[in-house]
């Protein structure tokens, strides 16, 4: 079983984009620390956008952190 999920890791890792490194949602949202119901939520608002690979979720890291720079804050303090 170790050896599978390996292969599998190792493949994954394998997925790059020209822009970065592509991470599955439950990676995001660690990378993140925030909720999967979170990172769902920014999904589905647009904020983060999300590429469908052999029926499977992922986000790129480089956007992540492109979209986490332009955000501006809801409320002045």
């Amino acid at each position: 079983m170790e050896k599978k999920i390996t292969e599998a890791s190792a493949s994954k890792q394998a997925i790059l984009t020209e822009d970065g490194e592509i991470l599955t949602k439950k990676e995001a949202a660690a990378l993140l620390k925030i909720n999967l119901s979170t990172l769902n939520s920014w999904i589905n608002k647009k904020i983060l956008r999300v590429y469908a690979i052999g029926g499977r979720r992922y986000l790129n890291r480089t956007q992540i952190s492109e979209a986490l720079v332009e955000q501006k804050p809801t409320r002045s303090w």
